[in-house]
Parts: structure tokens; sequence; C-alpha cells
């Protein structure tokens, strides 16, 4: 499964700030952020739906995060 949210993650710190609480929602799921897009998308590829964990997660440590698109395709893991 592919998400895809428009974040409020806006730099470096920011990611870092994040970072321990998305990789701490599951071990089977990878993500990035792209701060130089003026929308700042979030994209997870996760083995189950974890929009709402991620959502809830992001705007209680003061992000923004819309949920913008869900796709149901196999996660290519390398």
């Amino acid at each position: 499964m592919v998400l895809i949210f428009k974040t409020s993650i806006g730099s470096k710190h920011d990611l870092r700030r994040v970072t321990p609480f998305l990789n701490a929602l599951a071990a089977d799921m990878r993500w990035t952020v792209d701060i130089d897009d003026c929308d700042r998308i979030l994209r997870v590829e996760s083995g189950a739906d974890k929009a709402d964990q991620i959502a809830l997660v992001l705007s209680s440590h003061g992000f923004l995060c819309i949920n913008l698109a869900k796709f149901y395709a196999e996660p290519e893991f390398s």
C-alpha cells in the first residue's frame, strides 16, 4: 500500500523530529518526505493501512498531515 500526505514538515530539523515517531509505527513501513515540494509530500509504503496512525502521530506533534491518496499496491522493498 502506498499512502500520500500533504504535511508541514518543511526542514531537516522537522525531519529529525518526526523520524522516531514514524519509524516506531511499523517495521515494514518505508517513508520519505519531499521538503522541497510546496505540499511537503510524505510518501509511505507499508504492508498495512497506517493512514490514521500517521495522521494522528504527526498532528499530535504539531504538524499538518492531510491524507491525499491511498494506493493498494504491493510495496517494493529492496
